[in-house]
Order: structure tokens, then sequence, then C-alpha cells
């Protein structure tokens, strides 16, 4: 009876659930539906599709892409560095050019108006 002065200590037993990979076709949808988010003509379109194309390109979490900022993408070198991520370490990814090529080109300060209110700007492209 090892360990049966401890039952129901720990409360209950936490069950991970199991991950979803998404699909080709499932990701092309996700994507679509972000282009056709309104109000139309806003940016609200494009920072999601610029965020949940990165979560996907370079294998992010949610929680890891949220905490990006606008200096952790380097186009010039095809690099995201993570920062700070689970167990407290960092990691720059390689991003395939053709990520880069998608990803907005426009003036810092524009693209911080794309980004997520908690993203700060700094030098892009």
């Amino acid at each position: 009876m090892r360990g049966a002065w401890c039952h129901g200590c720990r409360g209950r037993g936490h069950r991970r659930l199991t991950p979803h990979i998404y699909t080709d076709d499932e990701i092309q949808a996700l994507l679509e539906t972000a282009a056709r988010l309104m109000p139309k003509g806003s940016l609200r379109p494009l920072m999601y599709c610029t965020l949940f194309g990165l979560i996907v390109a370079a294998g992010l979490r949610l929680s890891e892409a949220l905490q990006l900022k606008v200096g952790d993408v380097d186009l010039d070198e095809a690099t995201v560095t993570v920062r700070q991520t689970k167990f407290h370490k960092s990691r720059c990814l390689p991003i395939a050019a053709s990520v880069v090529q998608a990803l907005p080109t426009q003036p810092a300060s524009r693209v911080a108006e794309l980004l997520p209110h908690h993203w700060q700007a700094t030098a892009v492209r």
C-alpha cells in the first residue's frame, strides 16, 4: 500500500488534452477567415494573418507568439527570436524565405499598429 497515506492529498489528477495537429486545409481556412475579419479595410485582418502565419511557420506556442516584439523578427536574417519561453530559455528560429516575403514590410510605426497592443515597435526591415 505504498503511498496510501497520501491518497487524494494532491487534488484531482491532471489530464493533459491531446494536442490537435492542424491540417494544411485547416490552416488555409483559418488564414482565409482571419483575412475576412471586420471591419473591412482595418489592420485587424492583417494582424491576425501575421500572428497565425508566424505561429504556423515557426512552430510557436500561442503564448510565445503573443510575447513577440517587432524587433524579435529579423527579416534580413530570416529568423524569429523567442525570449524567455518554457523553462526560461530563449531560442532563435529560422523562417522560410516565403514567410519573410509574406510578412508586412511597412515602416515600424505602421507595423506597430498591425500587432497586438503589447508588442513594442522597434526597427523593422
